[in-house]
């Protein structure tokens, strides 16, 4: 309830909750330790998510051996993992503005948007939701791809029920 509320800390509550299954999991299933991949990057930012984990007693090593993110995609192109380039893959919920209630409906529409862009050869990006507007949020590359794309941009996002769709000139890199 309190995360479909959406306040500022609504990661604070999923996080709660996605704690608190894993500790039921590991109970039951006889696991020892349940390890969390939050890293010295992500301690920028608002991050409430942090509570919780420090509240769950929930180990993260890359905190405690003090690795950013920059680092663990060094060690995984070092061991040949295709992680070391995938793209950061935030919550869906972070495209909807804090106060906003997040529903089902809601969530669909910015997964469908953000698939449809990638049919037309965008990265990684993001739409923010604005009720009718969407608005994109994109890195560089994705950015130039957008407006060469911009007729089947917007008569796709408006056939997911945008009425406007709008560029957000603020470029994020492909930790952002």
């Amino acid at each position: 309830q309190n995360y479909r509320a959406n306040p500022e800390d609504r990661c604070f509550f999923c996080k709660e909750e996605l704690y608190r299954r894993l500790k039921d999991y590991a109970a039951r299933d006889n696991f020892f330790h349940i390890l969390d991949g939050t890293n010295i990057t992500d301690l920028k930012g608002h991050r409430p998510g942090l509570k919780a984990l420090r509240q769950a007693e929930i180990k993260a090593p890359y905190l405690d051996l003090n690795i950013d993110k920059e680092n663990i995609r060094a060690m995984a192109q070092h061991f040949g993992l295709n992680i070391a380039v995938k793209p950061q893959a935030a919550c869906l919920a972070s495209r909807i503005p804090a106060g906003m209630p997040i529903d089902l409906e809601t969530m669909r529409r910015v997964d469908q948007a953000e698939i449809f862009l990638k049919t037309l050869g965008l990265t990684n990006p993001r739409v923010r939701f604005h009720g009718d507007l969407a608005r994109l949020h994109l890195n560089r590359a994705d950015s130039i791809v957008s407006m060469e794309q911009r007729e089947k941009i917007l008569e796709g996002l408006q056939a997911l029920g945008f009425q406007y769709v709008t560029l957000d000139f603020k470029i994020y890199d492909r930790e952002g």
